[in-house]
């Protein structure tokens, strides 16, 4: 595909996110900490959802744009946006409890898996 904004973009952010939150683990455990209280209290669960939404909002957005320009041709851009959401905040998990793995290359592999085989979805609109 002739544009690949769509994608390079999100490869940035999957390597950036992951980044972010292994490097902030103090910041990381005030998240989950909150998140457990927030099954308690609606106002905060309220908050959750919001930013929750959000995020796979953006993350839909994005699938969406590619199938648009021709870059991608997903057949659900949502349950992409959601599944992606849900897979990087279980890396996230998994990052943290093992300490020794390589950020680098995990975010490759949730490529593979996100980015490489939309890629190869692609259509030519041209």
């Amino acid at each position: 595909c002739a544009n690949e904004s769509v994608f390079a973009g999100l490869s940035i952010y999957i390597r950036e996110y992951l980044k972010y939150w292994v490097e902030r683990p103090r910041q990381l455990s005030f998240f989950f900490l909150s998140m457990s209280k927030a099954l308690e209290s609606e106002i905060l669960m309220d908050y959750y959802r919001d930013s929750s939404k959000a995020s796979t909002d953006f993350f839909t957005s994005l699938f969406q744009k590619a199938n648009d320009i021709g870059e991608a041709n997903n057949q659900d851009p949502e349950i992409m946006g959601i599944t992606l959401m849900g897979a990087l905040d279980g890396v996230l998990t998994y990052l943290i409890t093992n300490p020794n793995e390589d950020i680098d290359i995990m975010a490759e592999r949730l490529e593979k898996i996100w980015i490489d085989k939309e890629r190869g979805e692609c259509i030519d609109k041209g």
